[in-house]
């Protein structure tokens, strides 16, 4: 191997080295367990705490607008930033989405050559995904899905990688209308998941019928959790 190639080398694993999610997001400890924080929105910015890229989608009066609330009424404790997702899917059969992406990315060149570089967050020794949400209304309901790269490519790709749904009715309180309450879901409930060292991304999905069709709802603090203790209040450490 020519010197040029060696170097060449060396540079590509120093990058992997740097884009480790180690040293990316939000890591804390307790006696309740590993917290992982994927974005607590405080940024600003259409960026997790991972780097990862966040959008929303929008096409022909469909979509799921995210902006960022900061005024008292839209933030938890009246401080920070949420996540506000402005969604319509009031045509039939459709459906809406915001996602985050859980891989960190890197792209550069070096003389003639180009080079990229991923880092996914190894979440197999997590048992739960924790959020905040408000619904304002009442009757939002919406799916959360994981997606799993099965070809390596670092893009979801339908048909082609792993995809599990999660329905929130069944962990969501819908007494608590207009108020913010902490959706916590075990990842055994994402039974199509296979290896929990290749998730790409989640996504907050809004279809047609399943709940009002249009409306504002608010999230806050997605993280991943280990060790989950008995009752929610252990959870709240996802938002310290």
């Amino acid at each position: 191997m020519c010197m040029k190639k060696i170097f060449l080398f060396i540079i590509f694993f120093v990058v992997v080295a740097i884009v480790q999610p180690a040293s990316s997001g939000a890591v804390l400890s307790s006696q309740e367990g590993s917290i992982f924080m994927v974005d607590d929105f405080n940024q600003g910015k259409m960026f997790n705490l991972l780097g990862g890229k966040t959008q929303g989608y929008e096409e022909a009066g469909v979509k799921c607008i995210p902006t960022f609330a900061t005024s008292p009424e839209e933030t938890r404790a009246g401080k920070g930033s949420s996540l506000r997702l402005d969604f319509n899917v009031s045509a039939p059969n459709s459906f809406s989405y915001y996602w985050t992406k859980l891989i960190t990315e890197y792209a550069g060149a070096f003389s003639d050559k180009t080079f990229e570089a991923r880092a996914f967050k190894d979440l197999s020794g997590y048992d739960y995904l924790s959020f905040w949400l408000m619904d304002p209304q009442g009757g939002a309901d919406f799916a959360v899905e994981l997606h799993q790269d099965v070809d390596g490519d670092g893009t979801y790709i339908m048909g082609k990688d792993k995809i599990s749904s999660v329905d929130i009715a069944s962990y969501n309180d819908v007494t608590m209308r207009g108020k913010w309450q902490e959706i916590v879901i075990p990842l055994s409930g994402f039974r199509n998941i296979t290896d929990w060292g290749k998730i790409l991304e989640i996504v907050f999905v809004f279809r047609h019928g399943r709940g009002i069709d249009k409306g504002t709802v608010y999230i806050d603090d997605v993280c991943f959790g280990s060790n989950p203790p008995k009752g929610k209040v252990a959870y709240k450490i996802c938002a310290e």
